[in-house]
């Protein structure tokens, strides 16, 4: 079972693919040596349409709990920070643009969700 992951401007985008069957925190850090986003401290990965999947939030689990096996998805920069040292506030930037327009990153776009459509 496999996946690809996109990531640049669309054309010209580059497409990696990876085994669902590994554990999540394997797929990011792979993901950050061949990509070259070492500096970027979390990521994730979205649906084509922005539905977040949350591969950061489940790192010792399998992507293929959260994924639908040979789709593609966008790759997630995940910002947190926080003003008051209580709240924090989480930004989400899609490290994949499309020709036209911007890809808005929410959450929810995980596999049980796709079910409930």
């Amino acid at each position: 079972m496999f996946f690809h992951i996109k990531w640049g401007k669309e054309e010209g985008a580059k497409t990696l693919t990876f085994n669902a069957n590994c554990r999540n925190i394997l797929i990011i850090d792979k993901i950050r040596e061949l990509t070259g986003y070492m500096d970027v401290s979390m990521m994730d990965i979205a649906t084509e349409d922005g539905g977040l999947i949350g591969l950061s939030n489940a790192l010792e689990s399998k992507a293929s709990e959260l994924i639908t096996p040979r789709e593609t998805y966008v790759l997630v920069q995940v910002n947190k920070t926080s003003t008051d040292g209580e709240n924090e506030e989480i930004s989400y930037i899609s490290l994949y643009e499309p020709t036209e327009g911007s890809l808005e990153i929410k959450e929810g776009g995980g596999k049980d969700k796709k079910k409930k459509k």
